[in-house]
């Protein structure tokens, strides 16, 4: 067993058999647990499953995963690779500096929103045109409102959401890889074959703006700076040694790290940042879109993301 495996290294062909042979074994065996596993979930009240449903599969996915999306949804997929070309994009992110742009000056452009942009909705004469979400956390305690949301937006969801977030002719499917140490492995132009975590959620929408072919990408709202209230409750490790524990949740709506105070509100779940990861992220797209020719730049007002060249947001207009 030890010479085939030597030999497997040896042959990129036959390595390359061998991953998608090991990968197909994993999506089986995930698809198998994950059916035992809905059998125990479909007994849980209402107000506990989609916690429980979000527990579950990340363990799964910690297991056997990352799942591709079939090749159908990889068809659907390319079908919009480049179909933006030389149009502009505002990627949003939803820190409080949001509170201080003109928002109304987005009405006719192409905007990207992420997770609880809708919370902003009562204040916008416009929808963005595109929405992602991906934490395990986010989109399992709001779910029912992602759901929700049509507007005329494009919506593009997670494979490993499959099942609790919606379908329809106005989602996609993606499938998020682990992060690598080479660029290639950290941002992609082409999400067909999966896109990579970027430590925010707008790296996320960043590549997808990217293989929608917009060119320039603004990002507004990035504000790159976080506290966590004494009244958020801490548990887990503290893996970014910052002193801060790996899962929060909320116990009062005093947000005060996005638009809205409500916004990681009451009851609400999350993450530690890690600022510094998130710096990196940006990194990495900005990175990655120079070596594919493209451009991108912060609009933010204030905030602390300078790893990407700023330009005035009213200078745009």
């Amino acid at each position: 067993m030890g010479k085939g495996r030597e030999l497997l290294k040896r042959v990129p062909g036959v390595a390359g058999l061998a991953r998608y042979m090991r990968q197909r074994a994993n999506v089986r065996r995930f698809n198998e647990a994950w059916a035992r596993e809905q059998e125990r979930l479909a007994a849980l009240a209402p107000d506990a499953y989609a916690n429980a449903w979000g527990e579950a599969r990340r363990l799964l996915w910690g297991k056997y995963g990352p799942v591709p999306i079939s090749p159908e949804e990889a068809a659907r997929l390319r079908t919009l690779r480049n179909k933006y070309k030389g149009h502009r994009i505002f990627v949003m992110g939803n820190g409080p500096s949001l509170n201080k742009t003109p928002l109304e000056k987005l009405a006719g452009e192409y905007t990207f929103g992420v997770n609880r942009i809708y919370l902003m909705y009562d204040r916008l004469q416009w929808r963005p045109s595109f929405y992602t979400v991906l934490d395990w956390r986010v989109g399992p305690d709001n779910a029912p409102e992602i759901n929700a949301l049509r507007d005329g937006t494009t919506f593009f969801f997670p494979q490993r959401s499959h099942g609790l977030l919606r379908t329809g002719p106005d989602v996609y499917w993606f499938w998020s890889k682990n992060r690598g140490a080479t660029l290639r492995e950290q941002f992609t132009v082409d999400i067909t074959r999966g896109l990579y975590g970027a430590n925010t959620i707008t790296g996320t929408a960043i590549q997808i703006a990217a293989h929608l072919g917009f060119d320039p990408i603004y990002v507004i709202g990035c504000d790159c700076s976080y506290s966590v209230p004494k009244t958020v409750e801490q548990a887990g490790p503290d893996r970014f040694g910052d002193g801060v524990r790996l899962y929060l949740t909320s116990t009062r709506d005093d947000d005060p790290n996005h638009f809205d105070p409500r916004y990681f509100g009451e009851g609400k779940r999350w993450h530690n940042p890690n600022v510094p990861a998130m710096l990196e992220g940006f990194e990495s797209c900005r990175r990655g879109l120079e070596a594919a020719g493209r451009h991108i730049y912060n609009a933010t007002v204030g905030g602390q993301l300078e790893a990407l060249e700023r330009v005035d947001f009213d200078s745009l207009f």
